[in-house]
């Protein structure tokens, strides 16, 4: 199983193509607003659904939301598109390959 996880999530990272049109998909879906940015509070329910269920029972703080946009929102308008998302899902995927691989 190990092996499988680590090849399919190493497959994204090696196919810049599939990996955008997965965020992609996933963004439309977490633009609650369909404004084509993500704001703090979409980001804020991104991050308390998809990473912190798997890990913890957690609310996620200001700080955190501030740390993830000082970090992913590039042009520092408050707002995070596309391309910024496809930067955290990289990093994510970075993280959980690492970890797989015991480094």
């Amino acid at each position: 199983v190990r092996v499988i996880i680590m090849t399919d999530l190493e497959a994204y990272l090696l196919d810049p193509v599939n990996l955008r049109a997965t965020t992609d998909a996933a963004f439309d879906e977490l633009d609650t607003d369909k404004s084509g940015f993500l704001d703090r509070s979409e980001v804020k329910q991104l991050l308390e659904d998809t990473i912190l269920q798997n890990l913890q029972e957690k609310k996620i703080t200001d700080a955190e939301i501030d740390n993830f946009f000082n970090k992913y929102d590039k042009d520092k308008n408050g707002k995070i598109t596309k391309e910024e998302l496809t930067d955290f899902v990289t990093d994510v995927l970075k993280m959980i390959v690492a970890q797989v691989k015991g480094k």
